[in-house]
């Protein structure tokens, strides 16, 4: 069963890469040739082996494609991608940083909080 997961994660990890470079790019013949790139590299073996490289990169690529989607809303349904991401792999928790520079970026600049002379 090790193996089915790995192979079916790769192969959803790579059909979300497609569209979050889509949705990035905004080029669909760049996009494909951004997949096959993934797809056929030398670190590919990681993905067809019972390791969890593959779920991994698909919870990655799944949430970043959602957390890009418009309108912003969607952006809170990575969340659930981003937390498995992190149970997966412990490298997982820097996707922490997506929504917290969102959550910094959206506060009024210091001016407007009357922070004008904190230092």
């Amino acid at each position: 069963t090790g193996l089915v997961i790995s192979n079916v994660s790769f192969v959803l990890a790579a059909i979300c890469f497609h569209r979050l470079s889509e949705l990035v790019l905004k080029d669909v013949q760049l996009a494909y040739v951004a997949a096959a790139l993934y797809c056929f590299n030398p670190a590919s073996v990681f993905h067809s082996a019972i390791y969890t490289e593959s779920l991994f990169a698909f919870f990655v690529f799944g949430g970043l494609a959602l957390w890009e989607r418009q309108p912003r809303a969607w952006s809170w349904a990575a969340l659930p991608c981003f937390a498995a991401a992190s149970a997966t792999r412990s490298n997982g928790v820097l996707l922490a940083g997506f929504p917290l520079f969102r959550a910094l970026h959206s506060l009024p600049p210091a001016s407007q909080r009357g922070l004008r002379n904190a230092c």
